[in-house]
């Protein structure tokens, strides 16, 4: 929610309902009708005040842009799939490669852990570290099928 050019976080489950907002010098309180949602430190035009909380469960490490939570989840959905994605991230500024790797999670989605880790593999044994390269082996490999 905006507050005077300031982003503050509301519980999911509010968004989209129309708040009373108070403002002090250091606080701001955001009402529903007569229930207090949610209280934030006053932040300065342009800042943000963000409650993990406030997100829906299993959101909050996307929106936060947490490398390790990306890089349990890839682990999770398979071993080439977890070491592609740390290598993906790997070095010292991993944040720059994080769309990449929910890219290529939602491939793992989309076309299943068989295929996927297969394509990981495939591409780690040739060093390519690029999910839409990924994508276009996937695509290649199921036109020589038809």
């Amino acid at each position: 929610m905006q507050v005077q050019k300031a982003l503050y976080s509301v519980p999911n489950r509010f968004i989209g309902n129309t708040m009373d907002i108070r403002i002090d010098r250091s606080t701001v309180r955001m009402n529903l009708g007569m229930e207090l949602v949610k209280t934030h430190p006053r932040k300065a035009p342009g800042q943000r005040s963000t409650d993990v909380n406030d997100f829906p469960p299993g959101k909050a490490a996307w929106a936060l842009r947490d490398v390790d939570a990306v890089l349990r989840a890839a682990g999770a959905r398979g071993n080439r799939v977890g070491e592609y994605a740390a290598r993906l991230v790997e070095g010292p500024l991993p944040w720059l490669k994080l769309r990449q790797a929910y890219g290529l999670l939602r491939l793992w989605e989309r076309y299943g852990e068989g295929r996927v880790n297969a394509l990981c593999a495939r591409a780690l044994g040739f060093g390519v570290l690029d999910v839409r390269r990924i994508e276009g082996m996937r695509q290649g490999r199921e036109a020589g099928r038809r």
